[in-house]
């Protein structure tokens, strides 16, 4: 879908033009490159499994490389690894990414000349601590965990520049590496914008039914709604699975009612937590007023 007219109810999609009487929007979100230069052609995302694959193989094929490069300083540059972002996705995978380096492949390739103390990963972010949308104690806990695995974590960076094979930040400095991972956000990838009534962010701005302001026949959900849960919210749901979750089955609800001239449900979020992987055996998250850790007896 590339185009919406409320106005003659009809959508452009690469087959041709569809009508509808009810359109729901959920096109998801792309990865925010903020405006950086050089981040979108010289970064890996993490965005679709084909995006996941494209890591795993280009990782693969560094120690594929490095077990018969002889020159130390090459095996160094080749296992390097920066990722930039600090939300929960950044912090899976760079605690992924981590473990299949140091356990999975190093097992592998035991019998090379490849050592542990030639890979690299640091973990680029923004803000002055991993984790920001999760209470403080988790993004503590994140940050030990991560550092225990040999993690660098650089904070209160803002990245300014990527070109092949470097990171370039305000403060004029620099790192260094093979393989760079964008992971820093997201953007609604939202469509006919010019038929919506958008927040700062892009996102078309709903009533408490998920309809979009305006439009009683088109409804939204997911990463392109903003829904406040009050007037007097400053700030809509968080971009989750969760939310979209929920928010379809009262859309699935309220447009056979509004067909049928029946009553119109209220979206009504209830946050069932927020968990994230630290890699294997270990875990951090919230669930209702409990801070959950795993394993607590280390972490605790």
């Amino acid at each position: 879908m590339s185009g919406v007219d409320s106005k003659s109810k009809t959508i452009t999609t690469s087959i041709g033009t569809i009508h509808y009487d009810y359109l729901v929007l959920s096109s998801g979100a792309d990865t925010n490159f903020y405006g950086v230069a050089g981040a979108k052609e010289h970064s890996l995302t993490l965005k679709s499994l084909a995006d996941a694959m494209a890591i795993r193989n280009r990782i693969i094929s560094a120690f594929e490389t490095a077990s018969h490069t002889h020159d130390e300083d090459t095996r160094k540059s080749l296992l390097s690894l920066i990722v930039v972002g600090g939300g929960p996705s950044s912090i899976e995978l760079i605690a992924e990414l981590s473990e299949f380096m140091h356990d999975t492949l190093k097992l592998y390739f035991k019998h090379t000349a490849i050592r542990k103390k030639e890979m690299s990963i640091t973990l680029i972010s923004s803000s002055a601590e991993i984790l920001g949308q999760f209470p403080g104690s988790i993004g503590r806990i994140a940050h030990r965990t991560l550092a225990r695995k040999g993690i660098r974590i650089i904070t209160s960076a803002m990245v300014t520049a990527v070109s092949e094979g470097k990171v370039s930040l305000k403060d004029g400095s620099s790192f260094s590496a093979k393989h760079i991972i964008w992971a820093a956000g997201v953007t609604p990838n939202t469509i006919g914008k010019e038929n919506f009534i958008l927040d700062k962010g892009n996102r078309v701005m709903t009533n408490s039914l998920l309809q979009a302001e305006g439009h009683q026949n088109i409804f939204c959900l997911g990463d392109v709604a903003c829904f406040k849960t009050s007037p007097t919210d400053t700030h809509p749901l968080a971009m989750l699975a969760q939310v979209a979750a929920q928010q379809a089955k009262t859309v699935a609800h309220n447009i056979p009612a509004h067909i049928q001239n029946k009553k119109l449900y209220p979206f009504l979020y209830h946050e069932r937590g927020l968990l994230l992987s630290l890699g294997k055996w270990n875990a951090a998250g919230t669930v209702s007023y409990t801070h959950l850790t795993l394993p607590t007896n280390r972490e605790v």
